[in-house]
């Protein structure tokens, strides 16, 4: 029986040929799992404050297409379905904790 250690704080999930059993607790992310780029968190933040990815773009100075891939990148990185879904993770778990009233 082969046991390794998976993404979801405290799970472990135990791999016997053909078949697979999950225990664990609920996916819970902290800041050590959750590795954004300098870049990625500058954009998050822009974004959790309501900017568009093309006033994002224009206040970075890159490409909107670059937003929208750096904001792709944090939602697969957060295992979100949406940017709506992204900035509600994001808040909750306390990841932006410091935001600016604009």
């Amino acid at each position: 029986m082969l046991m390794r250690r998976s993404r979801a704080v405290g799970a472990i999930t135990i791999l016997i040929p053909h078949i697979t059993i999950y225990w664990g607790v609920t996916m819970a992310y902290s800041s050590d799992l959750l590795h954004l780029t300098a870049r990625e968190e500058e954009v998050l933040r822009l974004v959790a404050r309501g900017r568009s990815a093309r006033a994002v773009a224009s206040e970075l100075n890159i490409a909107p297409c670059t937003v929208e891939r750096h904001i792709e990148n944090v939602r697969l990185k957060t295992r979100t379905r949406n940017r709506a879904h992204m900035i509600a993770v994001v808040m909750r778990d306390g990841w932006l904790t410091s935001l600016p009233v604009v």
